[in-house]
């Protein structure tokens, strides 16, 4: 099925159709879930080239709006300016045509969220790259799926462009709030930034209809305001709600740039529009506060002692926020009938309630509070269920080298902590042949007869190992056998720091390889390894590299309390994408 084709091949993308079962009973929206856009031409648009887009919390839709309208008339202007000069040299034609472009593609990307016959968009949030379409429009929705390769049953987030913009989609005016009322303070705290809130579902002729496969088989919808300004410029532009994902392939690490996204969906989106690297890294917090007490249903870019202290400080019920994930004992929460009263949760170690990742997913009662102002809800307590949230089901972030997560107590002495890591490298090498993550099939393939192929190791450092976890140091006393080949350098002067060594021949027990040491640097504090873990998972796959080592930095490691909780966080997604976990 063509969707646009002109003679220039711009802009083309169709569907590659695929036969039908005649038992198939799938909606159409499922189908065109399983079917991606494919040769479309992947370009990507630099937003530093617009005005400069105000970012306070007040800004309303209609000044995006103005805004954009000005763009677009200076860039007509400059065009017929340039065109009816009398001097038009060569340069001033190409920058006159260049910028025309800019504009002219821009519209486009807009537009296509707006036609629902497009491939979905990439933009920058502060947390990561999304990839949006209207929220209200089944097929394209749909594209969002198909383009990720993501189960249909994982909810999408849903990002408005201001508080007003919610209560539209809602239904609420300014008189009469269709927010709940646990969520109006909060928001006004913590919105525009890096929070979503579990809203119910709006009722038929209240607000808009949104299309099921945002929210399927869920009864709410989460919602965010995102900080970046260019996200609420594009939302409020599009005038649509846009769920938007993030813009990768299911399963992979999240986009911090554009380069990321490109990695991923090349051929399978028209548009990426370009903002620069995301400031926090991590996707947003997501909370449920249709519960007493309140559950974070995905950590993020907001710890828990931020909405604790915040709840304090106000005395409402965000001061009991609890987390509503974990490892190894979950929170079965019992259906009962619908009451003035929340019952609480009750533990349970159910192994049914394990996660792919031996995370727990916490079952919801039926509910109302005694405001009467939340609809019923209901969460299936088998693990089958469709999650509430994005993230509480799924394997996520995960490299495509085998990933190994090293946790370690913060009494533990560093030579204890690397020692494990020389451990598990004994281990692997012995066993000769690399195991690929399960999550994405196998890396590159191993020529073993090749002498040449490197075994190449990606090590990622944060608040304890020295450089590299100290291999090079202690290769020798490892496997004598193996000689230098080069000492510990960087790449180009920046970058991983590259350590090399050759076994030119075959030891009993030892593969014959040279193997490749890369190491990367998180950061000391959350917030750099919270921006640079995603990146640098990317790197180790552009680095091909088989086995990940990665530090996890705990709770007794953090400078501050603040780094303490979103330690948290960042473990959460290291967890979610290593294969094997390793407790010292």
């Amino acid at each position: 099925m063509h969707i646009r084709d002109d003679k220039s091949s711009k802009g083309l993308h169709h569907r590659t159709a695929r036969p039908r079962q005649p038992t198939d009973l799938a909606t159409p929206e499922a189908e065109l879930s399983k079917l991606p856009y494919t040769n479309c031409r992947t370009r990507i648009l630099n937003l530093k080239h617009l005005p400069d887009i105000p970012t306070g919390k007040d800004v309303s839709d209609e000044q995006y709006r103005e805004i954009f309208q000005r763009y677009l008339d200076a860039k007509r202007h400059s065009s017929s300016f340039h065109a009816n000069a009398s001097d038009n040299s060569v340069r001033d034609e190409a920058n006159k045509n260049a910028g025309l472009e800019e504009s002219q593609l821009l519209r486009s990307a807009i537009q296509s969220l707006t036609t629902g016959i497009a491939p979905p968009v990439a933009f920058p949030t502060e947390t990561v790259y999304g990839l949006g379409a209207d929220a209200t429009n089944g097929a394209s929705i749909a594209g969002i799926f198909a383009a990720k390769g993501r189960p249909g049953d994982n909810p999408l987030i849903v990002h408005v462009s201001s508080v007003a913009h919610l209560e539209k989609c809602l239904g609420g005016t300014e008189t009469d709030s269709a927010i709940p009322k646990v969520y109006r303070e909060l928001i006004d705290q913590f919105w525009p930034g890096p929070l979503t809130i579990l809203v119910p579902v709006p009722e038929d002729g209240k607000g808009v209809k949104f299309a099921p496969n945002v929210h399927p088989g869920q009864k709410t919808i989460g919602f965010r305001l995102p900080k970046s300004p260019y996200a609420r410029f594009l939302i409020a532009v599009a005038d649509r709600p846009i769920a938007a994902p993030s813009a990768n392939s299911s399963g992979k690490p999240s986009p911090t740039t554009a380069l990321h996204v490109k990695e991923d969906l090349d051929g399978k989106i028209n548009f990426i529009l370009d903002g620069g690297e995301c400031k926090v890294g991590v996707e947003s917090t997501v909370v449920d506060g249709l519960h007493d007490p309140p559950l974070i249903l995905r950590p993020g870019g907001l710890s828990k002692r931020d909405l604790r202290e915040w709840g304090i400080k106000q005395g409402n019920i965000w001061q009991h926020v609890q987390n509503g994930w974990e490892y190894k004992t979950g929170v079965k929460r019992k259906r009962e009938a619908v009451t003035d009263t929340v019952h609480p949760a009750t533990k349970t170690s159910k192994a049914a309630h394990n996660d792919s990742d031996g995370a727990n997913v916490y079952d919801s009662p039926t509910i109302q509070t005694p405001n009467n102002e939340h609809s019923d809800l209901e969460l299936e307590s088998d693990i089958s269920a469709a999650p509430r949230a994005p993230g509480m089901k799924y394997k996520h972030y995960a490299p495509s080298g085998r990933m190994f997560l090293f946790e370690a107590p913060s009494r533990c002495s560093i030579e204890a902590r690397t020692k494990a890591v020389y451990d598990k490298l004994g281990e692997l090498l012995n066993a000769r042949k690399p195991e690929p993550n399960r999550a994405h099939g196998s890396p590159k393939k191993l020529e073993d007869e090749v002498p040449t192929h490197h075994l190449t190791i990606g090590i990622l450092t944060s608040v304890s190992w020295p450089e590299l976890a100290g291999l090079q140091e202690e290769w020798h006393q490892l496997y004598p056998a193996w000689s230098d080949a080069s000492a510990p350098r960087h790449l180009s002067g920046h970058g991983p720091a590259h350590y090399s060594l050759s076994k030119p021949a075959d030891v009993e027990g030892l593969p014959a390889k040279d193997v490749q040491l890369y190491g990367i640097p998180l950061g000391k504090d959350s917030e750099s390894i919270a921006q640079n873990l995603f990146a640098a998972l990317r790197t180790c796959d552009a680095l091909s590299c088989e086995w990940i080592f990665v530090e996890a930095p705990s709770s007794g490691d953090a400078s501050t309390e603040q780094d303490n909780e979103e330690f948290e966080t960042v473990l959460e997604r290291m967890r979610k994408a290593a294969s094997e976990i390793t407790k010292v």
